[in-house]
Formats: structure tokens, sequence, C-alpha cells
């Protein structure tokens, strides 16, 4: 494909990806059921999304029991949600845990560390990505660079929500460990958009519309001109096997960073 054609074929893209994400408020009442509907997958195989590092088998399967427990533990009503996109950029979306009230979204982990040694001990120990325990002072404050922060930072900008309430799950007999999150719009604007904007449309986008990674080829080196600490070859196969799930795959989900 010449530059001329790939240029083209971008536009395209884009344009198709635009019409298919106008209604956003119709697409996140229409993916409630998440994971069970058709719908979601379909259209999440098209987004940067903000979740899928780490185990997540073990967080599927004991999400729904974490939810129940928090909702009791917290005195709150839970509200399940869909896929939202972002308002700017139509090729990024976030599916929260939940929501509560207006300006709230629920974020639920469930780490096999803390599972199998204790929350307490696994905080104690630096177990827990998200939060930093200083063992002299015995303090815990939020640790910024942890994917969890980013998935979060992510999820509330593209909801327009003000606050996460972040549930920690060991297992049934323990207290969910909660922290509450509110929205940086400082950080998205520094540390993340601009990333994510640079690596969907000079890494995936390029792959998405001639794609190399279907015909066995190797993957375009895309430097980015060493502007951003992005390698284009390991991220964008991260991001492949679930992009190439279905034939129109267009979007990245900000659940993936």
């Amino acid at each position: 494909m010449t530059e001329t054609q790939m240029e083209q074929a971008k536009n395209e893209y884009m344009e198709n990806l635009k019409k298919l994400t106008s209604d956003r408020d119709s697409i996140e009442r229409s993916t409630t059921l998440q994971r069970d509907s058709s719908e979601w997958i379909e259209i999440r195989q098209k987004l940067i999304a903000a979740s899928n590092f780490g185990s997540i088998s073990h967080g599927v399967e004991n999400e729904h029991q974490a939810l129940l427990q928090l909702q009791r533990q917290e005195n709150v009503n839970i509200l399940p949600c869909g896929l939202f996109i972002d308002k700017s950029h139509c090729y990024i979306g976030a599916t929260p845990d939940g929501l509560i009230g207006t300006d709230t979204i629920v974020e639920i982990k469930c780490p096999i560390t803390a599972s199998k040694q204790g929350l307490v001990k696994a905080i104690e120990e630096n177990k827990i990505q998200i939060i930093k325990y200083n063992k002299k002072t015995m303090t815990k404050t939020i640790n910024k660079n942890s994917k969890w922060f980013y998935q979060i930072q992510g999820q509330l900008h593209i909801t327009g929500r003000r606050v996460c309430l972040l549930g920690i799950w060991a297992g049934e007999n323990e207290p969910i460990h909660t922290e509450r999150i509110e929205k940086d719009d400082e950080f998205w604007q520094k540390n993340m958009e601009p990333k994510l904007v640079q690596f969907y449309l000079k890494c995936l986008l390029p792959e998405l519309v001639d794609s190399r990674y279907e015909r066995g080829m190797p993957i375009r080196d895309l430097t980015l001109q060493n502007k951003e600490n992005i390698q284009p070859n390991s991220c964008t196969s991260s991001l492949l096997s679930e992009s190439h799930a279905g034939p129109s795959s267009r979007v990245v989900n900000i659940d993936q960073f």
C-alpha cells in the first residue's frame, strides 16, 4: 500500500468509526450487560480500552461477588453500566465495573496475592500495585505510576465523573479495602491523552487498515520519532490478539493501559 493509499484508507476508517460511535449514550445503555453483551464484545474490540492487564481470569470470576460485598459494606447502590466512548477521541473507551449516583464510578480489583496471603499483609509488603506502604511511618499513599491508577484516570475522564470508589477484594471472609481516587485532569492531559492518541494514530491505525499481523509479517517499525516512551512493536502486539478477534476491529480500549 502506497503512502497516499494508506492515508486515504486511514481517513475512511476514522470516518466509519465516528459514525459507529456517534451515539455515545445509546452505546452505553445497550452494552450494560458487558461481557454477556454481543454488542459490548463487538464494539470493545474496536477501541483503546482501560482493563486487560494482570490476572484477568481470577478477577472476572470474583468480580460479581466482590461488587455485592462492596455494596453491603459501603451501604451504597451500585448500578451496572456499559461501554463509554470518549467525547473527543472516538477510538478510546472504558467500562467501569459500576456507577454510584451521578459522579462516582466503581472499580473492583481481585489480586491473587491478596487472596493468598491476606489483604493487610499484601499491602504492608507492597504487593498491591496502587498502594505505596511506608514501613517506617506505617502510612499508605496512592502509587500514580501503577497501571490501576492509569486505568482509573482514563475511566474518570471518559465517563466525565469526579471520583472512583476502588475496592480491593481478598475473599468473602475479609473486608474489602477501599480507596477513593479523584479525577486528575492534569494527569490525563500530560501523561495519558497524548500517548494514547499517538499510539492509535501512528501505531495501531496503520495496522488495522493494512494488517501485517494477519499475514504473518513483522509489524511496522513505527518509532514515533522517539518522542514518546512507546515501543510500537511490543505495544501493538499486546493489542492485536484482541483487536483482530473480529474482522472490523477499530478501537483501542483504555482498560488495556
